[in-house]
């Protein structure tokens, strides 16, 4: 009889605090904001409310949108940069280095275990890493369309409606077809064309944050420890995990 009382009071404060927490207004980004976010920019060029996005999120920790579920590949936060470095090629590694100045972060494919390592630079703002997720999610999409691998985000085109998937697609048609039998990186022709594409989507869904009463000044993405430094000359001097 006890044990059903205590039962019953200790279901009452969880469903409580459920009702209280979905009725909180977050304003700042996590994985699961971000990625609904993203697939609404995808989709309509714009994005929404927190009043209305937070309706959407799940309240229960792992049922939420996954990056798998937009781009195809996990993505991974604040990883050593050196180590992700090693699991590619030389010319694979020229042709990241080069395309990824004047950002601070780096974004490094692996294909054998479809995950996207992203390497951030040491003193990093909510600004670059906001960036380097919605960069990352890109990416994956990216890829996916330019290896022909389906993915679980999937759009019909409505008449007349320009959208940043439309966009990208229309982008990858110029691309050089990857014919061979495993996956491949994008050519460093069409990662540079393709970072282009990246800095207009980034400019308009900022844009679109600021208009909707989002807050960029801090963020909740879940990451690694790990941070680069580097110097004037835009070469990798160290890779160091935070306390």
């Amino acid at each position: 009889h006890d044990w059903t009382i205590f039962i019953i009071f200790v279901t009452i404060h969880l469903l409580a605090n459920y009702m209280a927490v979905g009725s909180l207004v977050f304003r700042n980004l996590n994985n699961a904001r971000l990625l609904l976010l993203i697939k609404m920019y995808l989709k309509f060029d714009t994005v929404i409310s927190p009043v209305n996005i937070n309706k959407r999120e799940s309240l229960i920790l792992g049922f939420g949108m996954k990056s798998e579920n937009i781009c195809g590949y996990k993505i991974k936060m604040g990883c050593s940069l050196r180590k992700a470095l090693n699991l590619i090629k030389a010319d694979e590694l020229m042709n990241i280095l080069t395309t990824s100045k004047g950002k601070n972060y780096i974004i490094v494919p692996n294909f054998k275990n479809k995950s996207l390592y992203v390497s951030l630079r040491h003193n990093e703002t909510p600004h670059d890493v906001i960036s380097a997720y919605f960069h990352a999610v890109m990416t994956g999409i990216a890829l996916s369309k330019y290896n022909n691998q389906p993915t679980d985000f999937q759009m019909k085109r409505h008449l007349h409606q320009v959208t940043p998937l439309i966009r990208l697609d229309t982008l990858i048609k110029h691309f050089p077809k990857n014919n061979s039998d495993h996956l491949q990186n994008l050519t460093q022709t069409a990662m540079e064309n393709f970072n282009e594409y990246i800095n207009f989507e980034l400019s308009n869904f900022f844009t679109a944050l600021r208009v909707n009463g989002w807050s960029i000044s801090t963020h909740g993405i879940e990451m690694g420890s790990w941070r680069y430094i580097r110097d004037e000359g835009s070469s990798i001097d160290t890779d160091k995990k935070h306390q």
